[in-house]
């Protein structure tokens, strides 16, 4: 297993949110963590790499343990976060947020990328390099985050909710370009609300409720789990 999650606790302040949540991912996979706001999936995230760390628990990656390790160790291991406020540089152009997130060295097998090859793939982003982040549109600021995160060519993503406040039609494009990022070699830990935009991409789903784990499957079963669906993600 790539990435291992096991039993960790986490707080802010004297708030206990996460009560020994247990997950994994392994090479390859898209891994999503479904659930209704506030039920700790973001603080999830922030607990693997280090931004609220767990007071107890393990948590480890291609076998190292990173509690205790700060955020930018833990991101020049080969893990990439990409937040839910996408965090850009408004005052800075489109290429300028690309140099930015570059490193030195690759974790993904050699399939490094450049701001060459973010071009050829992401055609959007060439034809706004000149453009201040500010003035993108809310799909665009989300492709400049994902795309700035990648240029640390990360074998991990860790991605918080992406389709976050976007129309259908460009959600739907978010969601396909983590698809292509998957088929590029990177390895997909997600957390999303709306579990039909993610079904089909998922290769695994965990959902949870109150800073717990209440469902762990594929798929199939995640389709076949229809009291979890009307309990935990269905309004």
């Amino acid at each position: 297993m790539l990435l291992k999650v096991e039993e960790i606790h986490s707080y802010y302040g004297q708030s206990h949110v996460l009560h020994g949540v247990s997950l994994g991912l392994n090479a390859g996979e898209i891994v999503c963590i479904l659930g209704r706001n506030g039920v700790g999936k973001t603080t999830t995230l922030k607990s693997i790499i280090g931004l609220v760390p767990p007071r107890s628990g393990s948590i480890t990656f291609k076998g190292q343990e990173l509690i205790g390790l700060r955020p930018f160790q833990i991101s020049r291991l080969g893990i990439g976060f990409v937040p839910e406020e996408r965090r850009i540089f408004g005052s800075l152009t489109v290429e300028e947020n690309l140099l930015i997130g570059m490193k030195k060295g690759c974790h993904n097998g050699g399939n490094s990328w450049s701001l060459e090859r973010v071009y050829e793939t992401f055609p959007v982003l060439k034809k706004r390099r000149n453009n201040l982040g500010k003035h993108l549109s809310g799909g665009e600021q989300q492709i400049l985050t994902i795309v700035r995160t990648l240029m640390g060519n990360p074998e991990v993503l860790l991605v918080d909710e992406p389709t976050e406040g976007l129309a259908p039609l460009m959600a739907k494009e978010i969601l396909g370009i983590l698809s292509r990022i998957r088929e590029d070699g990177v390895s997909i830990l997600m957390v999303e609300q709306n579990f039909k935009a993610t079904i089909k991409m998922g290769d695994r789903f965990y959902v949870m409720n109150k800073g717990q784990i209440v469902f762990e499957g594929t798929r199939e079963d995640l389709m076949k789990a229809e009291d979890i669906r009307m309990t935990y993600l269905e309004v």
